[in-house]
Formats: structure tokens, sequence, C-alpha cells
């Protein structure tokens, strides 16, 4: 029967996982499978190919939040599915040293995803006043001119996401282990990172970032979301 593979732990970390509770997770039945110095979670498969359906991306999730919880995990993006365990184990074999150095770097480490998001009245504003051209244009209610305006916030926005962007880059980089830059989803957003922080650097990190949202407000606000399963940083798209 085929197996979806959900992550990759060391081997020595295994007896800390209740599969029982992973299975609850799922809805699907979990196990976990030692190779080496290497252990693979999978769950059955009904399919040779899984279905991105937000049921089963949501049971995915939970079972790397899960296993997060109680080991060092190298998590796989959804849809890694093998044949059988015979398929399984050569691909474990094929990663063993990448997936070793991905579980040493992600030792002691937790990901966030930090999202900045403008108040739209507030940046408004803002970039209004610093532009002459936009003061003017805002008492004309010509279709050219009302065109003109919103180009010019749009583009007084860009400016902005890129000044912010650095200066948080500044503020947060000495106070966390990596970061990845990913593009926005929204026109009001300012930036979104997803950010490595050392377990026992979190109290440092927590309150550099309060801090920052104070000092941000009320133009932009931060939300964090986190811990969250270590897809930014770790490179197993492949089983």
């Amino acid at each position: 029967m085929p197996l979806l593979v959900h992550g990759l732990l060391h081997a020595a970390a295994a007896g800390a996982v209740d599969t029982d509770e992973l299975t609850l997770a799922a809805e699907r039945e979990v196990a976990l499978v030692v190779e080496g110095e290497l252990a693979a979670v999978v769950s059955t498969s009904d399919a040779p190919e899984a279905v991105p359906s937000r049921a089963n991306l949501m049971a995915h999730a939970r079972v790397l939040e899960r296993l997060g919880e109680v080991a060092t995990v190298a998590p796989m993006q959804f849809g890694v599915i093998v044949a059988d365990h015979d398929e399984l184990a050569s691909s474990v074999e094929e990663q063993h040293d990448r997936v070793l150095a991905v579980l040493d770097r992600l030792d002691g480490q937790l990901e966030f995803r930090l999202r900045g998001r403008y108040e739209e009245d507030e940046v408004v504003r803002e970039v209004v006043a610093d532009d002459p051209r936009a003061l003017r244009l805002r008492g004309d209610d010509s279709f050219d001119a009302r065109m003109e305006l919103g180009e010019r916030i749009v583009a007084g926005i860009e400016v902005r996401r890129d000044l912010d962007r650095a200066a948080v880059l500044e503020r947060l980089t000495p106070h966390v282990t990596d970061v990845v830059v990913a593009d926005v989803a929204e026109p009001l957003d300012a930036f979104s990172l997803s950010l490595l922080v050392a377990t026992d650097h979190r109290g440092v990190f927590d309150e550099h970032l309060d801090e920052l949202g104070e000092e941000l407000k009320p133009r932009l606000g931060l939300e964090l979301v986190g811990p969250v399963p270590p897809f930014s940083f770790a490179d197993t798209s492949e089983a």
C-alpha cells in the first residue's frame, strides 16, 4: 500500500513519538518506520498520488505540529508518496546525509511566521502628506486625477514597504538564527517573514518583537504565527 511521508527524524528520538496520537491527528493510521539513523513518519494512502484537499493538507500539518512538540523533525511538503516500505527504505538511504544535516540545523530551533500589515487610513494619509502632487490631486474628482492619485498611493506604499521591511529585519536579525523573506500576498501587506528562533532565545525574541510592535503602531500591525513546521528552513521536498 502507498505511504504518505510526513517527515523524518532521528531514530533515537522515535521513543518520544506517540503514533496513536498522530493517527488521531491524521484521521488515518500513522506509523513510525526506523531506517538506520533516521525514522520516517508515514500514513497509509488510498492512492498513488496525494489529493491536495484542505482536509488532507490540514491533517498533514497537524501530524507535523504534534511531532514538533516532542522531536526535531525535517518536514516533507504535502504529497510525498512512496509505493511501499522498500521504496521508503531506498529513499531514506538516498537522503541520509542531507536529512541529518537538516535535523542538526533545526535542533533546538522554532519557526515562526511574521506578517506586517498597514492600517489603510494611516498609511494613505502618510503617503499623501509626503507627496505634494498627491495632495493636490486629492481635491480633484476627475477620472484622470483619481487614477493618478491611486497610482501614486500604490507607489508610495511600495517605497514604505521596502523601508519598513529593511528596518524590521535590522531590528530582529540579531535575535533570530535565520530569516526567509517571502512575497507579500495583499496590497496592504508590508512584509512576510519566516523566522528561525532558538528555543532558549524565545523570551528575548518575544520582548524585542513586542517593543517593535508598539513602535510601529498604529500604521503597521504585526501578526506572529507559530511555532509552525519548519518548511522554510528544511529542503526536504523529496522523499
